[in-house]
């Protein structure tokens, strides 16, 4: 019946994968918005440390977590060591879980009605 055979080819490349890279059309979509520029004019609680993350970037590190199904605090240690998901993002490191504890605990009542 002159079926057509397909031909897969297999070979092994010297790149990084994991299973989030299809996170670049999210970040592409978050630099079009201009992401960092709307949350730096939101009032957002800043950070007591030189040392830490700026709120932005604890925002930022937070919702691509999210998107990567985090579920929880501790759900984003995962991504934490994921070096191709940083390469892929830019980042030289991210915030541990507990940065962002630290971080969501400032918001109160008071800050959100600004």
């Amino acid at each position: 019946m002159g079926a057509k055979a397909t031909i897969m080819s297999i070979e092994i490349i010297d790149k990084d994968i994991c299973p989030w890279s299809g996170l670049v059309l999210m970040w592409k979509m978050m630099d079009r918005m201009s992401l960092i520029e709307i949350l730096s004019t939101a009032g957002l609680p800043e950070q007591g440390s030189n040392h830490g993350y700026s709120p932005e970037q604890l925002i930022k590190y937070f919702w691509v977590s999210l998107w990567c199904g985090a579920s929880c605090f501790e759900h984003t240690e995962i991504l934490r060591e994921d070096h191709t998901l940083k390469e892929l993002f830019g980042w030289k490191r991210m915030a541990d879980h507990k940065a962002y504890q630290r971080y969501f605990n400032k918001f109160d009542r008071a800050i959100q009605r600004q």
